[in-house]
């Protein structure tokens, strides 16, 4: 203490004072900018400022679950915490990042869904493929899920066209192979709607048709949601929707001009597209009735396979009964893909009374048949299994198939 008021009363001990008093200034101006920039950086994290001057991400969840995301017409710029959660590279090629993987995978086709969204997928399945756990790499989970999407192997196959020209792509498509299995989620998740009603889409993916229903609502069938029968489980797939759409609200850096919005409450599932719906519910048919289980890839018996699959792709209620599908098919005269064929006999009856006698078609609630192909006149034939039948003619009524007569031929479409 002596020697220190001794030099703050000498000219040299002043002076020396003064430099001490401005290095601790400096320190403490620097330490400030330091936290400062720390603090921004961490804030472009978080909340996504766009690497395009665009604003902030939005992505709002009321209490009732609601969800609204709002993403550009045009493809979104990676946002600060896309670049920060998203691996930055493929495996092979080391080139591509995953943003522009996803970007390309959502541009396939007629369908173009915001590359956000897949992202949002790819990362509640396995962490962009980074996961460790059992089936993303090799073999299959407890579920038989497989590869970075998690696929179930009879699903992979209905989307798992070659990626167009895409570098690193596997050939033949492989569902562990990053590329084959975007391009392929892509096409699944348009197939079944995301851009009508993401809820559905994404719901679906997660969990098939289990805790979901449909009720007629001003002419249209509308999916109705029970995640009461996941209580206690730790894959909901109401969270998983929300989840999925609050993360790509992050990954894609918010509005840009000409934004859009897609919201969780929207319409009926299925895309319109006649020909599209009868292609799909022909090929599921079709893989069911080469060895590969409805239980397993449609969590149905394969009594249920065919108006499962219309609900669960297309949104159509098609009764299990093949005697109350009946009043569901528009009778066609040449049945395409995806029509449905049902059996039958008349029955005559007498009136002990009168003796005035009544004939009535008595349709077989036993077995009913699926158009596979129209030009190799192959048929699914459904019973308490599904089995390929090819005939040596078209399809008529009063044919005989397997001893049953043909009564209808019609289309649920």
């Amino acid at each position: 203490m002596t020697v220190a008021v001794t030099l703050a009363k000498s000219k040299m001990g002043r002076k020396l004072l003064r430099y001490a008093i401005v290095a601790c200034l400096a320190i403490l101006v620097s330490f400030a900018v330091l936290i400062m920039v720390v603090a921004s950086a961490v804030a472009s994290i978080l909340f996504g400022s766009g690497n395009s001057g665009s604003a902030s991400a939005t992505g709002a969840v009321s209490s009732t679950g609601s969800i609204t995301v709002t993403f550009s017409k045009t493809e979104p710029a990676e946002s600060a915490y896309a670049l920060a959660h998203i691996p930055s590279a493929q495996t092979s090629p080391s080139v591509v990042t995953f943003p522009i993987l996803y970007a390309a995978a959502t541009q396939n086709g007629s369908c173009v869904m915001p590359w956000p969204i897949l992202a949002g997928v790819a990362n509640e399945e396995t962490t962009f493929g980074t996961s460790r756990s059992a089936g993303v790499s090799s073999g299959s989970n407890g579920a038989g899920a497989e590869g970075p999407f998690q696929f179930e192997p009879a699903t992979f196959v209905g989307y798992a066209n070659p990626a167009p020209a895409f570098p690193g792509a596997a050939t033949p498509p492989s569902i562990y192979d990053a590329t084959n299995a975007a391009f392929s989620a892509a096409r699944k998740l348009c197939q079944d709607g995301i851009l009508t009603d993401p809820k559905y889409a994404l719901w679906t993916y997660n969990a098939g048709l289990v805790g979901v229903t449909f009720q007629l609502v001003n002419g249209t069938y509308t999916p109705v949601y029970n995640d009461s029968i996941f209580a206690g489980s730790s894959d909901n797939p109401a969270r998983y929707v929300t989840d999925v759409l609050e993360n790509a609200a992050l990954y894609g850096g918010g509005t840009i001009s000409g934004s859009s919005t897609i919201s969780v409450a929207g319409l009926a599932p299925g895309s319109g597209n006649t020909e599209l719906m009868r292609a799909r519910s022909a090929l599921w048919m079709d893989l069911f009735g080469n060895g590969l289980s409805c239980e397993q890839a449609l969590q149905t018996p394969c009594w249920n396979a065919m108006p499962t699959i219309l609900a669960d792709l297309d949104g159509i209620a098609l009764p299990a009964a093949p005697s109350a599908m009946r009043s569901d098919l528009g009778s066609v005269s040449a049945p395409h893909a995806g029509d449905v064929i049902l059996f039958g006999s008349y029955m005559t009856t007498t009136d002990p009374k009168t003796h005035q006698q009544t004939t009535t078609l008595q349709i077989n609630n036993n077995a009913y048949a699926v158009m596979i192909d129209s030009s190799s006149h192959e048929i699914a034939l459904v019973e308490s299994k599904i089995q390929i039948v090819k005939l040596s003619a078209p399809v008529t009524e009063g044919q005989q198939i397997d001893g049953m007569t043909v009564q209808i031929v019609g289309s649920p479409f």
